[in-house]
């Protein structure tokens, strides 16, 4: 039987590869209008490495309050030491989304335009 942190994660995936294909965007250039469902990334939480937490869920514009982000050992997973983070270019034209986990160094993956590569 495959465990349901398995499942969680994989449906998690999916979502990020579908909602990349919209852009991955700066929590702080939200704004009403825009209905294309882009990934948000806290743009306010830049790590020691220059990446950002990215938002898993948030209250409507009229608020602008981040509920929760993808962080270090988030236990919708079950597992522990999975790192979710948005790393954007310096002139911030360019994003993806960085998956890996923290005690193998050889796994880790990258989300951009929809499509799900191992790095």
């Amino acid at each position: 039987m495959i465990p349901i942190a398995v499942i969680i994660f994989i449906s998690i995936i999916n979502e990020l590869e579908e909602q990349s294909k919209n852009g991955i965007k700066p929590f702080s250039e939200i704004n009403k209008d825009d209905i294309s469902n882009p990934i948000y990334y806290d743009d306010s939480s830049p790590d020691e490495n220059g990446n950002y937490p990215v938002i898993q869920d948030y209250l409507s514009v009229k608020y602008h309050d981040i509920i929760s982000t993808f962080g270090k050992c988030d236990d919708i997973f079950g597992m522990c030491n999975l790192e979710i983070k948005a790393e954007v270019s310096e002139d911030n034209n360019n994003a993806r989304i960085l998956i890996k986990y923290i005690n193998d160094e050889n796994w880790k993956f990258c989300i951009h335009d929809g499509i799900f590569t191992e790095l």
